[in-house]
């Protein structure tokens, strides 16, 4: 991911699994992930909202943040659990020239 526009936004944070401990999901790990997901879902009712991932809740804990600076460039494994640490009111912005604007490339090695 490529962070493009200078100004001060949101980064991206990557997170831990509590109940499962993962960080990573592969596939191996997928079926342990999304069961315990839907049980937690069934368990807390009304806990699952659209929204910008942003901070550690019940399932989840924030394990870093890397900061948005123009022209910073992070290269990490899809497989890690991840957001973009977006601020709604500062961050998006309809026009590309002001708002948090990145370029995001996805690479497959076989």
């Amino acid at each position: 991911m490529h962070y493009i526009n200078p100004g001060v936004f949101g980064g991206t944070s990557f997170f831990h699994h509590k109940p499962t401990g993962f960080e990573r999901i592969n596939q191996s790990r997928k079926p342990q992930y999304l069961q315990s997901v839907t049980e937690f879902l069934q368990a807390h009712p009304g806990t699952f909202y659209q929204q910008y991932f942003t901070k550690a809740d019940l399932q989840f804990d924030c394990s870093t943040t890397i900061g948005y600076q123009q022209n910073r460039l992070l290269v990490y494994p899809g497989s890690l659990l991840h957001s973009p640490a977006v601020h709604p009111t500062k961050d998006i912005n309809s026009d590309v020239k002001v708002g948090r604007l990145t370029a995001n490339m996805f690479i497959d090695f076989e």
